[in-house]
């Protein structure tokens, strides 16, 4: 049963906790976790308080561990049972690989990228082998339509009952265990979001022809994630800390820095307000020439650099927040050779080093099936662990 298998995956887990290598690791991180999605994150410390120690993560997909394990994707994302007893076990797998990440006592879960569109009527296509994706007709496919969609009710809209489910029966799943859930949480940042419900050539020629429109939808989608959580707070009890911004759509191949400086930036500072600081900013594209705004906001903890962006910029213009460095799945992870790896962590922790960055780790983001088997991308990221976890322990 399930149930069963859950209550001894909990019990591994708590083994582990107690271990000294967990200690070890979790040296390495602050106190405050930051989950989003089904991911592993974590603000690591500053160097100045680990000896100079670069903590290393890998983030194989959970499509990954469903070929390993053999569960449904669906189901993984629609079960609250399937959904954690697969967690747990990806999170041991991981674990196992040897980088550094940790358990905690808290555990998250994500319905998806559709979750926060969802709120405002976008619909969800799942996938029996895949991670679901947002549907293909826009709530706002006519910009009118924006003056009647109402504030999201945090009960009813979208797959708002599906997350409650998800808390709720997730916590019965893990009761008198010692461990507890992570409520859900609205990630996409609210100019980010307005791609996924207006349409990307929909908000595009907006943003040159129709400037107040855009202004008039971020307002309301961010005034709709401030009530959401004040909703949350009624409903589940849970109280409000410092949120996420996730903005893919953030990227200078998408939009140039005026843009995300006029239409993201002054409500991205509301809702640092609102939060009491923000966690985690998120982009997997390249925000190179958006970083001289992004580091302006308030109380900002860590900030995601992926492989997009400059190196040297971010570490030049952010050196007192901390960085998220990511590789390249492909040309740094997969298809690198030792000596390439060697290089590019060696690069990193050079451009670090020379602008005093307070606090950085080293991330292999995003990973996917990319080989002819599972089996041999699992072992590729396993060499990618052990290469860089010996070139930062040399430096």
């Amino acid at each position: 049963m399930a149930k069963d298998e859950i209550k001894k995956l909990l019990d591994q887990i708590n083994n582990v906790l107690e271990s000294p290598e967990h200690k070890r690791r979790e040296s390495l991180w602050k106190e405050e976790a930051v989950y989003s999605r089904d991911k592993f994150r974590r603000i690591s410390k500053p160097q100045s308080e680990i000896g100079g120690q670069v903590p290393v993560v890998a983030d194989p997909g959970p499509t990954m561990y469903a070929k390993i394990f053999g569960f449904n994707m669906r189901e993984y994302y629609t079960k609250p049972e399937v959904y954690l007893e697969n967690y747990l076990k990806c999170m041991l797998s991981l674990y196992q690989m040897g980088d550094d990440t940790t358990f905690s006592r808290t555990i998250p879960f994500w319905l998806g990228t559709s979750f926060d569109a969802s709120l405002f009527g976008l619909d969800t296509i799942y996938n029996e082998e895949d991670d679901p994706w947002p549907g293909r007709k826009l709530p706002l496919e006519n910009k009118d339509a924006l003056d009647n969609m109402e504030l999201p009710n945090f009960e009813k809209s979208g797959l708002s009952p599906l997350a409650i489910r998800f808390y709720t029966e997730l916590t019965d799943l893990v009761r008198d265990s010692g461990f507890n859930i992570a409520p859900p949480e609205i990630i996409r940042a609210p100019f980010a979001l307005a791609f996924h419900i207006r349409g990307f050539t929909n908000l595009a020629f907006d943003c040159m022809e129709d400037p107040e429109y855009v202004h008039k939808l971020v307002r309301f989608l961010t005034d709709a994630r401030r009530e959401w959580y004040k909703q949350r707070e009624k409903v589940l009890g849970v109280p409000t800390v410092k949120g996420q911004l996730f903005n893919d759509e953030v990227d200078c191949n998408v939009i140039g820095p005026n843009i995300y400086k006029e239409y993201a930036f002054p409500y991205e500072l509301e809702l640092s307000e609102f939060y009491g600081g923000i966690n985690y900013w998120h982009s997997c594209g390249n925000i190179t020439k958006m970083l001289e705004y992004i580091r302006q906001i308030p109380n900002l903890e860590m900030i995601n650099i992926s492989s997009w962006t400059n190196y040297e910029a971010a570490a030049s213009m952010c050196p007192d927040i901390a960085l998220e460095i990511c590789l390249k799945p492909t040309t740094d992870v997969y298809h690198a050779r030792k000596e390439h790896i060697v290089k590019v962590v060696n690069r990193v922790q050079d451009i670090c080093a020379r602008h005093n960055v307070k606090s950085y780790q080293i991330r292999a983001g995003s990973l996917q099936g990319y080989g002819e088997t599972i089996e041999g991308d699992f072992a590729k990221i396993a060499r990618w662990i052990k290469v860089v976890k010996e070139t930062v322990n040399k430096n």
